[in-house]
């Protein structure tokens, strides 16, 4: 399992890296912040690199030492854990203020890191294993060094999500603030590889054995690292997510409301600034689709107020009746019978018979100003158009004659 899920987290952790230090090149952008976290994911990248178990080895046979991939991927691991708080500090204060931090960190980072080479150096593998710490957990001394390196991880990765969950409720991006829970989540999955490496050494004293429960290291160690990068980099690529969200929001209620402006440009050719050729051509219209729903919103507001001689008050008053009978009520009710004055309306103008009533309100009914609120609106008024029966009912009806009480919603 670790040469599948280690090349992944190791490719997943070099193109970042290479996509964050593409930044590196341009000197505006070249900040602290930018470095330390161009510094992690090279870790994370040396780290799932070198725990290949072909890479390891080849490693090992290169360097003549025996296991001295298992000491590196150790170190980096912890170099690792020190780094993200250096990156979360960065991001969350002031780069003076930061650095006096990060100072403090690597203060305790060089003693751990001296501790860790004395404890390996102590306890003088001569072989090599597959599994350094597997193999060798139940030798004292390989355990005073495992239990060293994985307490000093553990700590590491609480502090860590500590503080990622802090720092989360004092982001003002909310895709800053969505990408620290999200490392604190990876924080604390990672925290299972270290209950593992624990009960390596549990398992062993008590004769039991801890291959059984291997499967599980590749799988924390995988699962945090990749919910990690997705944490990290959240901030850079989330915003690009939302405006994808609003790009097929805009599409879907642009198209939406095609039903109703058609049938309303069919009346009145005048209102559209530019006509699409045909349905299809107007579906393949993908850009500046701010500016073409704001168009298409206007230009039925424009359409609805060449329809007013039309507008039959009777019309207005059978289709509410018909339509609270059919259990609608607030927003769906409003629209329904809007959408019905609406094709009653275009049925009388086009019978060339105008209904010599008061001319219907321009305003919306609804009292909305907000574009967001009237695209909303008029949503529900085309989908109405569309598909209620009481409004094909206002439709047939003949100009002057009331819609038939049979009308219902189906």
């Amino acid at each position: 399992m670790k040469d599948i899920i280690f090349p992944i987290c190791a490719v997943a952790s070099w193109i970042t890296f290479l996509y964050k230090a593409s930044g590196l090149l341009r000197p505006l952008r070249r900040n602290p912040a930018l470095v330390v976290l161009c510094v992690n994911f090279a870790l994370l990248g040396a780290i799932f690199t070198v725990s290949t178990p072909a890479v390891s080895a080849a490693l090992d046979a290169i360097l003549g030492l025996p296991n001295v991939a298992a000491f590196c991927i150790h170190m980096s691991v912890v170099a690792y854990s020190f780094a993200v708080q250096a990156m979360l500090l960065f991001w969350t204060y002031p780069p003076a203020l930061a650095r006096l931090r990060v100072r403090r960190r690597l203060l305790v980072l060089g003693p751990v890191l001296a501790t860790m080479v004395t404890l390996f150096v102590l306890a003088g593998a001569r072989e090599r294993y597959r599994d350094f710490l597997l193999d060798n957990a139940g030798r004292p001394l390989v355990t005073a060094y495992l239990l060293f390196y994985v307490v000093t991880l553990a700590v590491a990765l609480v502090v860590t999500a500590r503080m990622s969950w802090q720092f989360a409720r004092l982001a003002g991006r909310p895709w800053l603030r969505r990408g620290l829970r999200l490392n604190t989540v990876g924080a604390i999955t990672a925290l299972g590889y270290c209950a593992v490496r624990v009960a390596d050494v549990v398992g062993t004293w008590a004769g039991a054995n801890p291959g059984a429960w291997e499967f599980l290291v590749p799988l924390f160690a995988g699962a945090g690292t990749l919910v990690t990068i997705c944490g990290l980099t959240l901030p850079a690529w989330g915003p690009r997510l939302s405006a994808l969200y609003r790009w097929v929001r805009e599409y879907r209620t642009y198209h939406r409301l095609y039903p109703l402006w058609a049938a309303l440009y069919r009346a009145v050719p005048a209102i559209a600034l530019h006509p699409p050729a045909s349905r299809l051509a107007d579906r393949l219209s993908v850009r500046d689709l701010d500016l073409r729903l704001y168009r298409r919103v206007i230009e039925i507001h424009d359409g609805r107020l060449a329809l007013r001689p039309w507008f039959d008050p009777d019309v207005a008053a059978t289709a509410e009746r018909q339509a609270r009978l059919a259990g609608l009520t607030g927003e769906e009710l409003a629209a329904t019978v809007e959408a019905a004055k609406l094709a009653a309306a275009l049925r009388a103008r086009a019978a060339g018979r105008p209904t010599h009533a008061p001319a219907a309100p321009a305003a919306d009914p609804a009292g909305r100003s907000d574009l967001r609120g009237e695209t909303d609106r008029l949503v529900r008024v085309a989908t109405a158009f569309r598909r209620s029966p009481v409004v094909a009912a206002a439709a047939r009806a003949e100009p002057g004659t009331h819609v038939p009480d049979q009308a219902r919603e189906g």
